[in-house]
């Protein structure tokens, strides 16, 4: 069963941290759109744990989907091993799909080839993200 990670806010002011907002923003954008979503999980998997930005389940065309989400509010590019490492992550817990949500892009060369592909998806920013947004309804709820 998936258990919360630590709480990652000043423990002195409780403010909640830019990059918080940032995963909440995105978790809330996928509330919208009827799928069950919940952050900063440690998910058992087959190869040992794994801890997770946003986790996504909703039924398409009657088959059940579990997407997790990895939220990168950084000020450089994220490298190829990152997108490895969402890979890796998406085959041991048993996902269906992993996204990266990053404001400032990815390397070049991080999304190739076959291997990721299928497995991991890069969607821009969150504004592009929200932007886009008829194209994830179309993605979660099967609608043209």
């Amino acid at each position: 069963m998936p258990r919360k990670r630590g709480d990652h806010t000043n423990s002195s002011a409780k403010a909640v941290l830019p990059w918080k907002q940032y995963q909440e923003g995105v978790a809330q954008l996928f509330r919208e759109l009827g799928c069950d979503v919940a952050t900063d999980l440690v998910v058992e998997g087959v190869r040992g744990k794994d801890a997770i930005d946003v986790s996504i389940r909703f039924v398409r065309f009657g088959l059940r989907q579990h997407w997790i989400v990895e939220c990168k509010l950084w000020g450089r590019p994220v490298p190829k091993e990152k997108v490895r490492a969402l890979k890796s992550i998406v085959d041991n817990i048993g996902a269906d799909r992993g996204l990266l949500i990053a404001e400032a892009g990815h390397q070049s060369g991080a999304f190739g080839g076959k291997v990721h592909k299928h497995y991991a998806n890069h969607f821009g920013g969150f504004e592009r993200v929200r932007e886009g947004g008829i194209a994830l309804v179309g993605l979660v709820r099967g609608s043209s």
